[in-house]
C-alpha cells in the first residue's frame, strides 16, 4: 500500500452522537453566510440542529 492510499480512508456513516461536532463543522466552513442568513451563531445552529434531525 502506497502513502497516499493509506492516508485515504473510507467514509463513515455518522452517528447521532457526532450531531453536535457536525453542525459546529458546517456552521464553521461558512460563519460570514450562517451570520448573514440567520443574523446571529446561536440562531444559525439552532437552526443547523433542526435540520440535522430529519
Amino acid at each position: 500500500m502506497t502513502q497516499q492510499q493509506a492516508s485515504l480512508s473510507p467514509l463513515k456513516r455518522a452517528n447521532p452522537s457526532d450531531s453536535d461536532a457536525l453542525i459546529h463543522c458546517i456552521y464553521d466552513s461558512s460563519h460570514e453566510l450562517m451570520q448573514f442568513m440567520f443574523g446571529d451563531k446561536a440562531t444559525a445552529l439552532a437552526v443547523l440542529r433542526k435540520l440535522y434531525s430529519f
